[in-house]
């Protein structure tokens, strides 16, 4: 609320003849401070439950009785049950104050919208209104109680359904967009399917995976695979810690096919049901925060090479084609190379693709940070070779990386990093390629000790884990 302090004295007299009595008794000194702050503008940061909107009502009061008038005043909020709680308690405390209906009470939206209609930018017979405010306007019509409506997410989910198929069939009236990008929470498939076929828009449930491509930003964290150097799933653990930290991750994988265990074998351990079901891929996404793409799924023909390239024993082209297949097509990726041929090779592609990367080569030959000595990493943005005391870490050897003769073996090094028990040496390696699967989430803004810290937090506030639990949850 923005006071005008340059009223004339005569204005401020005559109308704090006709204003409600003041209630500062109620309030402490700092408060009393905020209620009578005059001139310019004021910052006030304040918890949740200190009295805000007590405090507020009486500033209305205050600045009423020194000549501002309500139509000069407003009280913003962020959502429509907050402005209903704000308006509740200033009529509660000036009651039938004249003029007080000039005051303006609601949402940012409203006021925005409030403000295009009056200034005659948008033609008042246009509709800006926001969901929260399209649904109380569907639940004033149904007679039912809005608040009950939105405290349940299947009967919110219900009238948002209703919102969307009206935007969509606008959206067909109009003949666009040419190829449609709802997302699939949005209205059953079914119905979005016979919509498409109505207004003969193109639908392929098959041909693509819509991972919240509208809202947030994901990542595949992966190798190519081939350095034979047999080490624990680094890349998968990896995927658990950013996904811990607050990242959305799609991950793509396979069996292995030149080491003990590979993405879909250490997940499966864990009772883990691949799947390519569409609504089962989002919830997982949704609620876990990661999802898992267990190639042969997707790419059908994968099954029938999978027992030839574990048999052959040494790298593939399938090796290089696997990170750049991945269905969800993910804006970001963090990939391990076994050599500085092939990072040249993935650099050149993804800047003709387009998304944002890091690709690490560790010097001895891992396709992954190893931290068994120097590093090469190459981003969009730079190009640099480190050591493991660059960050902080000790070096490692190579024997603390290695995933065990067994699936069962692989599987028992993943649980103990996510439970915070691993050597020192195999957290720390999940540490540094979180890191820097963070940065790229980050576009670089965050540096690479910062990211580390995000990333630890992570396992050492056991976050990690239970994202990894309720992956396990979702998809057994």
């Amino acid at each position: 609320m923005t006071l005008n302090s340059n009223r004339s004295t005569s204005q401020q007299t005559e109308s704090s003849e006709t204003t409600v009595p003041l209630d500062t008794h109620a309030f402490n000194t700092e408060q009393q401070t905020v209620v009578r702050a005059t001139g310019g503008y004021h910052l006030v940061l304040a918890p949740p439950g200190c009295g805000k909107t007590a405090v507020l009502a009486e500033r209305i009061a205050w600045a009423h009785s020194q000549g501002v008038d309500y139509s000069d005043m407003a009280c913003l909020t962020f959502t429509n049950r907050a402005a209903r709680g704000m308006r509740e308690r200033i009529l509660q405390r000036l009651g039938d104050s004249e003029g007080l209906d000039q005051l303006f009470i609601g949402n940012v939206h409203r006021f925005c919208s409030h403000f295009l209609f009056h200034e005659n930018i948008v033609p008042e017979h246009t509709t800006v209104i926001d969901t929260d405010t399209s649904i109380s306007i569907l639940t004033d019509y149904m007679g039912e109680e809005e608040l009950k409506v939105l405290a349940e997410a299947k009967h919110r989910q219900r009238y948002s359904q209703i919102i969307n198929l009206q935007h969509l069939m606008h959206q067909c009236e109009h003949q666009y967009p040419g190829k449609l990008m709802v997302h699939r929470d949005a209205l059953p498939p079914a119905a979005l399917k016979e919509l498409c076929i109505a207004f003969n828009l193109d639908y392929s449930q098959k041909s693509t995976i819509d991972l919240y491509r509208h809202a947030d930003r994901y990542i595949d964290v992966v190798g190519t695979g081939g350095d034979r150097k047999n080490t624990f799933n680094i890349s998968t653990t990896s995927c658990f810690v950013i996904a811990g930290a607050g990242y959305k991750v799609a991950k793509h994988g396979n069996y292995a096919a030149t080491s003990t265990s590979g993405a879909s074998n250490v997940i499966a351990q864990h009772g883990v049901t691949f799947t390519a079901d569409i609504d089962r891929l989002n919830r997982s996404l949704n609620e876990a925060g990661i999802v898992y793409l267990h190639a042969q799924l997707f790419a059908k023909a994968m099954k029938f090479v999978g027992p030839i390239r574990k048999a052959l024993q040494f790298p593939t082209i399938f090796n290089l084609l696997g990170p750049l297949v991945n269905p969800s097509q993910p804006q970001c990726q963090l990939l391990g190379v076994a050599t500085l041929d092939q990072m040249r090779l993935y650099s050149n592609v993804y800047q003709k693709i387009g998304i944002d990367y890091c690709i690490v080569n560790s010097i001895d030959g891992y396709d992954e940070i190893s931290l068994t000595g120097d590093f090469k990493v190459t981003t969009n943005d730079y190009e640099r070779v480190f050591s493991p005391s660059d960050l902080g870490f000790d070096i490692a050897k190579p024997e603390e990386l290695v995933g065990g003769a067994t699936e069962e073996e692989a599987a028992a090094i993943f649980d103990a990093v996510l439970e915070n028990r691993a050597l020192p040496a195999q957290k720390n390696i999940v540490l540094a390629n979180a890191a820097f699967g963070i940065q790229v989430l980050e576009k670089g803004k965050k540096d690479i000790d910062e990211c580390i810290a995000i990333a630890r937090e992570s396992i050492d506030s056991g976050s990690a884990l239970r994202t990894f639990k309720k992956f396990v949850e979702l998809n057994s």
